[in-house]
């Protein structure tokens, strides 16, 4: 879409004009309509900023109790071991 073409689509647009009208005019696909508009439209964020994917908690459900209790990684190990069948 050329570039004036383009000011008229963003004008009529944050005028109210739906984007089906507005392909219908300028006879153009709702796509390129959509580009033309696309900082406009409200789901539109000006930045996407890449977020790191939030840390979650793992919890470990293993059946009958831990042995011992002072060192609870030993312990932790002891009984794993048990459960892959180990001494």
């Amino acid at each position: 879409m050329a570039a004036e073409k383009t000011e008229t689509v963003r004008t009529a647009y944050l005028e109210g004009r739906s984007i089906a009208a507005l392909t219908r005019d300028h006879g153009v696909s709702r796509g390129a309509i959509r580009t033309a508009v696309a900082d406009l439209l409200p789901d539109h964020t000006a930045v996407e900023e890449v977020a790191p994917a939030p840390e979650l908690p793992v919890t470990l459900d293993m059946p009958g109790k831990v042995v011992g209790g002072g060192d609870t990684r030993r312990s932790f190990l002891m009984a794993f071991g048990r459960c892959l069948g180990a001494r």
